[in-house]
């Protein structure tokens, strides 16, 4: 039976899921983390976290449970097996838009997501913790969304 690894999205931390990165060798690209998050870590699952340039997937190994804090882990992070090197993918690697209405009419942009899944998954976040329908993902559109201020 092969063993499935769950993604655990650290991009937007809050209360109960937060990710603190302990140190990380830019060279070796390892290091090491810990974690607040329900349902638990397992051994081999990914994380998503944070980067300068967008978002990085890492991969937990070496995952122990901290059990004075009941939803703690603190583990190994590297890059995961077969996947191409952080640092050299593109800034613009969002194919989605997650969006909000305006009130007074239009809409503004919250996030750009790498799929519709993502996308999907912030706007429902902030319609449940906001008890609307005004946030909503649509796909991206160099067109609509190309604007630069600095030429």
């Amino acid at each position: 039976m092969m063993k499935t690894s769950n993604e655990h999205d650290f991009t937007n931390p809050r209360w109960g899921h937060n990710l603190d990165i302990l140190n990380w060798d830019t060279e070796a690209k390892t290091g090491r983390a810990a974690c607040w998050v329900t349902p638990g870590l397992k051994e081999g699952d990914i994380v998503i976290v944070k980067s300068h340039r967008g978002s990085m997937r890492l991969a937990a190994t070496n995952v122990k449970w901290q059990s004075n804090v009941g939803d703690m882990y603190i583990f190994d992070i590297s890059l995961p097996e077969n996947e191409q090197d952080p640092e050299s993918r593109s800034d613009d690697e969002g194919s989605w838009v997650c969006k909000v209405r305006r009130n007074g009419g239009g809409t503004s942009i919250l996030d750009v997501a790498s799929t519709k899944e993502k996308a999907q998954a912030l706007a429902d976040e902030f319609n449940t913790q906001y008890q609307t329908d005004n946030y909503f993902i649509e796909p991206y559109n160099e067109a609509l969304h190309a604007h630069s201020r600095n030429g």
